[in-house]
């Protein structure tokens, strides 16, 4: 049995699941899922509650026998650096209880196509996401622009930083260089401030009146090109994403406070 301790929004949710799938599938075991975090913090207006059950999972729950007959790690304790993959975690042996976040591929690569068949959606989109769906689908060259803003302002996240708008122009000039004729679908936290601040000179529309989240992260995975914020739910649409061609940008360093330069 190997359990994991989920914590955070929906994208760390997803990280956590397919490490622990990847340890179980490696030990011919069962993985369980813990939720006590969501009981422990008393803020939860910033963050997801568990959403993974919308998903086509191995959705099982541990109970605290099941917690106590395991040996509890920590991944700070055995990571390289920040959120980075050590690849000591396939060490951990049965019956391992895991807390914390490792985001790396490298993770789960062993099972990639089993955590891409999970992450599907267990039911059909609902209205709003279903007509975004057929925009997205319909447009000539769809490009996923993913800014991650409101919460990224309060001072737990700071240490990510906002990305500036040149960043998300930049990208935009190199797909318009490749592939020329491009629409731009504008996912965020905080549209108003996309409205106001990302003016891009082609077609855009910002992806309004979802009703899930977790729908997003599939519409995300529908378009041709992602360029995404540093944040898991962005890294997820985009790992999705089933294009063989996609292009992928991404910030680095990930976290900007661990600027390399």
């Amino acid at each position: 049995m190997i359990i994991t301790k989920l914590s955070g929004g929906l994208g760390n949710q997803m990280f956590q699941y397919a490490l622990g799938r990847c340890l179980a599938y490696r030990h011919n075991t069962e993985l369980k899922l813990d939720l006590s975090y969501y009981d422990e913090v008393k803020d939860t207006s910033w963050i997801d509650i568990y959403k993974l059950g919308e998903f086509n999972i191995q959705e099982n729950f541990a109970t605290d026998e099941d917690i106590q007959k395991c040996h509890i790690v920590d991944l700070k304790d055995i990571r390289l650096e920040r959120l980075r993959f050590s690849p000591k975690i396939f060490d951990c042996p049965d019956n391992t209880y895991i807390q914390g976040l490792m985001m790396s591929e490298k993770c789960f690569i062993e099972i990639a196509d089993i955590v891409s068949r999970e992450f599907t959606l267990k039911n059909p989109l609902e209205k709003n996401s279903a007509a975004w769906k057929k925009k997205i689908l319909s447009a000539n060259c769809a490009v996923c622009v993913h800014v991650r803003h409101g919460d990224y302002l309060r001072p737990v996240h700071r240490a990510h930083g906002i990305l500036p708008v040149n960043y998300y122009l930049r990208a935009l000039n190199q797909l318009k260089k490749e592939f020329g004729d491009i629409t731009v679908f504008v996912f965020s936290d905080d549209l108003q401030w996309c409205k106001e601040n990302l003016k891009f000179d082609v077609p855009t529309e910002f992806v309004e009146g979802c009703e899930h989240n977790y729908e997003e992260i599939h519409l995300m995975s529908l378009c041709k090109h992602n360029i995404i914020a540093n944040s898991t739910f962005a890294w997820w649409g985009a790992w999705l994403n089933q294009n063989p061609d996609k292009k992928v940008f991404a910030p680095y360093p990930w976290v900007l406070s661990l600027n390399h330069e």
